[in-house]
């Protein structure tokens, strides 16, 4: 379960690095 936990706010992480990574280079 906790290897789970980790892997989705890996993921979740990632996703808002990305998200804000290319609202960086739009904007």
């Amino acid at each position: 379960v906790a290897v789970v936990l980790v892997m989705a706010l890996l993921l979740w992480g990632l996703d808002s690095l990305l998200g804000w990574l290319v609202s960086l280079i739009v904007g």
